[in-house]
């Protein structure tokens, strides 16, 4: 997951974090003055899988990235129309929380081994026939 060629407006190459759960592209960019976080503002068109190594127990999310930050998926695809109704559901559910309302906060499809044994099993679906 790496983030080859993608140069900020200094001609800087971009530095990227992830923001898991997020209602569009997962990307958060560093620019500005101290290198502010600001989300992408790019529409997603793309859905695929994260890996959270750095959590106990490691999780597997299903994420969302626009164009310019698909290569931060593994196994990518895009989106199909149950893509959209997630984005329209974590969408909703911010919306409820910024209101101070009950919300359902989004979460990993898999945790621990099962998350590295679905991520293979995607991976391998992904990877073109005959490779």
């Amino acid at each position: 997951m790496d983030n080859d060629g993608v140069v900020d407006s200094d001609g800087e190459p971009e530095r990227i974090s992830w923001c898991l759960g997020l209602a569009g592209c997962g990307a958060y960019r560093f620019a500005g003055f101290r290198g502010q976080p600001r989300p992408c503002t790019h529409p997603p068109r793309w859905a695929g899988l994260v890996l959270v190594e750095h959590r106990h127990p490691v999780e597997l999310w299903v994420e969302y990235a626009c164009d310019l930050h698909v290569s931060r998926l593994q196994a990518p695809r895009e989106l199909l129309d149950r893509d959209r109704a997630a984005l329209d559901r974590r969408r909703e559910q911010h919306e409820l929380g910024a209101a101070g309302q009950v919300y359902e906060r989004p979460g990993p499809i898999a945790t621990g081994a099962a998350s590295r044994k679905r991520l293979r099993r995607a991976l391998a679906l992904a990877a073109p026939y005959g490779a």
